[in-house]
């Protein structure tokens, strides 16, 4: 039942992790995104997991970029693990999926 609801979600937060990353890089190659006279610092927020209520801002996009990264990788994981590793179409996608996540961390 996990991997059930599992399935709908996981996908989604990848592309949407995927989709944050490509406005990111966007968004730093078209602005720049240093500290100086009239430069763009942009803030980025985060909130707690376990207590939403708490947040913490910081002005590093390279965090950002990291988080998301990171972020994007437990989807991954996550889509992967659900997979049927017990036939071989499965343990199949479950090592592409594997392949990709580490050739998108060696690329970033």
């Amino acid at each position: 039942m996990l991997y059930k609801s599992l399935d709908s979600t996981v996908p989604h937060a990848r592309d949407m992790s995927c989709r944050y990353l490509r406005c990111l890089a966007s968004l730093a190659a078209r602005f720049p995104l240093l500290d100086g006279v009239g430069n763009i610092i942009p803030s980025f927020v985060w909130h707690d997991a376990f207590h939403p209520s708490r947040f913490t801002t910081q002005r590093s996009i390279s965090l950002e970029r990291a988080s998301t990264l990171f972020n994007l990788g437990a989807a991954m994981c996550q889509q992967a693990l659900a997979c049927d590793r017990s036939t071989p179409e499965g343990a199949m996608s479950a090592s592409l999926i594997f392949q990709v996540l580490h050739e998108l961390l060696r690329l970033s």
